[in-house]
């Protein structure tokens, strides 16, 4: 009997059933085949609780590290990836978390009116739009990763359009004036969440466990401890270059090294945790009239190291599947 050989498209990166829990997936209601109303098991209300109660001390981190023009939004990352892993069902959670959150911020009507609506169809818009792109949460291939960035770029637009909206009609109604945060810089907050925080989630939550012999581990330790130590030294203290050659070169040789070596999932903690030192170092070492600017240049630089690194990772992965791939074939044509 003649063997079938494996090949690159019916390969499964992704052991875990991507029709998660559709036993119950009769029960409910759909808009456009999306599933936006189902009977939940408990397991989902439990996650859904789980996500409310993150989504919202997420946007306590937002109002904490608002400085115009700059702001920062994790809680649009979180939100993606886990309607993508759990089930676009869950947006409630998101829109009520949401809503209290401007409500703690003293937001006005038209703010809690208009922005939660914004966010929600931001998650559902963005986890669906992955869902459709057959996004593999494991993140080995470009496709995955140039999924990301699309909706990155494109759902980031939803909430600052909105609120440039709510702004502008303020103002005509009321005199008031337009707000300090920019069209620019609320895109800005959400495409990093989204290229930062989504990846993240997906990685990690999809496949939480994981093996690595000894010495791996030792060579994680040593490249995540060298990603925080140089990312301290460039955003916490005044050691910026050496002789004129900025320090920001020297982030490369950590990361390079765990896109090329560890791979994906270790780059997205990197990622975030090189984004969580430098956006804090700028918050608390900058003076205090130049706090908004520098943060809104740093989350730019965030931005294109998270699509460089994501590239060379996902580069890599492709080719290691590739000599893996082509090494079983030619076992199977040897036996």
């Amino acid at each position: 009997m003649e063997k079938r050989l494996p090949t690159l498209q019916n390969t499964k990166w992704y052991s875990r059933d991507m029709n998660f829990h559709s036993s119950s997936a009769g029960y409910g209601v759909k808009l456009f085949g999306i599933p936006i109303l189902r009977t939940l098991e408990w397991r989902q209300v439990r996650i859904g609780i789980f996500l409310f109660v993150a989504f919202l001390a997420a946007t306590r981190i937002t109002g904490a590290l608002f400085v115009a023009p700059a702001v920062v939004y994790p809680a649009a990352g979180i939100a993606i990836g886990a309607l993508f892993l759990e089930g676009i069902f869950l947006w409630p959670f998101v829109y009520v978390a949401s809503v209290l959150g401007y409500l703690l911020d003293g937001a006005s009507l038209a703010t809690v009116l208009v922005l939660p609506a914004a966010l929600t169809l931001l998650a559902v818009g963005g986890a669906q739009t992955l869902k459709r792109f057959g996004v593999d949460p494991i993140l080995r291939s470009g496709r995955d990763i140039f999924s990301i960035i699309f909706v990155a770029f494109v759902a980031a637009t939803i909430v600052p359009t909105f609120a440039w909206v709510v702004r502008a009609s303020t103002i005509e109604l009321s005199g008031m004036p337009l707000g300090s945060v920019s069209w620019f810089s609320g895109w800005v907050a959400l495409a990093l969440s989204i290229l930062i925080v989504t990846p993240f989630v997906l990685r990690w939550f999809a496949k939480p466990h994981f093996s690595r012999t000894f010495p791996q581990m030792v060579e994680i330790v040593i490249a995540l401890t060298g990603t925080m130590a140089v990312a301290y030294i460039l955003f916490w203290t005044k050691f910026t270059d050496i002789n004129g050659t900025s320090l920001t070169y020297a982030l490369f040789l950590p990361l390079f090294w765990i896109a090329l070596r560890i791979g994906p999932r270790f780059l997205t903690l990197a990622l975030l945790i090189l984004s969580t030192i430098a956006i804090s170092g700028v918050f608390f070492t900058t003076p205090a009239q130049m706090v908004g600017d520098r943060m809104l240049q740093t989350e730019i630089f965030l931005i294109i190291f998270a699509i460089i690194f994501f590239v060379v990772v996902t580069i890599e992965e492709e080719r290691r599947m590739a000599t893996k791939l082509l090494t079983s074939q030619i076992g199977s044509l040897r036996s």
